[in-house]
């Protein structure tokens, strides 16, 4: 697992969208999602992404020694090297589009798996009841904002804000790597240093 210690300043999202972007194809795997595809061809018994307040995670697991390393590999290259497009952006965080996609007359809603999400995320009393305790709680820590991006404040985010973000906190200094199981530390330390 490679994870990133990632300080919002707001509740626009930005960690949590840019999660998602950045698995959505890298300078090495340019394949629309990597991910998806590797679901068909790795033998993982686990893959996946999290967003937590001050952090953010891509944890992977698998029983083969050959496996782990590929699997490594494009987790590596996703969050070092992401393509970041403008496209998966609005696919990821928000977009505006005709609420009958048919017809070009009708209301512009907003639109992003993100955006989505979280919509139905602050619609459960228990997460909204959260969010306002902590902002009550914590006015001059990081913990006031939503990490994961209050629908209201997502549409505020930019793709060059997120790009920013990415540069500010994706990078070697800024990451813990957590690893279990039969295979050197050594070598995963090489390899690692390697790419």
């Amino acid at each position: 697992m490679v994870m990133f210690r990632t300080i919002p300043e707001d509740s626009t999202g930005v960690a949590h969208i840019l999660e998602h972007t950045t698995l959505c194809g890298s300078e090495k795997f340019k394949v629309r999602d990597p991910f998806f595809m590797m679901l068909r061809r790795s033998m993982s018994t686990f893959m996946n992404a999290f967003t937590a307040s001050d952090w953010t995670a891509y944890p992977f697991a698998t029983q083969n020694k050959k496996d782990f390393f590929n699997l490594l590999d494009v987790y590596l290259d996703a969050v070092y090297f992401p393509l970041l497009e403008e496209d998966d952006f609005k696919q990821e965080g928000h977009r505006l589009e005709f609420s009958k996609l048919d017809k070009s007359s009708s209301d512009l809603e907003y639109k992003g798996v993100v955006f989505n999400e979280m919509k139905g995320s602050m619609s459960n009393i228990s997460n909204t009841t959260w969010q306002a305790l902590t902002k009550n709680l914590f006015p001059d820590l990081t913990y006031r904002n939503n990490s994961g991006g209050e629908p209201k404040d997502i549409t505020n985010l930019t793709h060059d804000y997120l790009k920013g973000f990415h540069q500010k906190f994706y990078h070697p200094s800024n990451a813990t790597y957590f690893t279990w199981g039969d295979v050197d530390a050594k070598e995963i330390q090489q390899f690692i240093d390697d790419k």
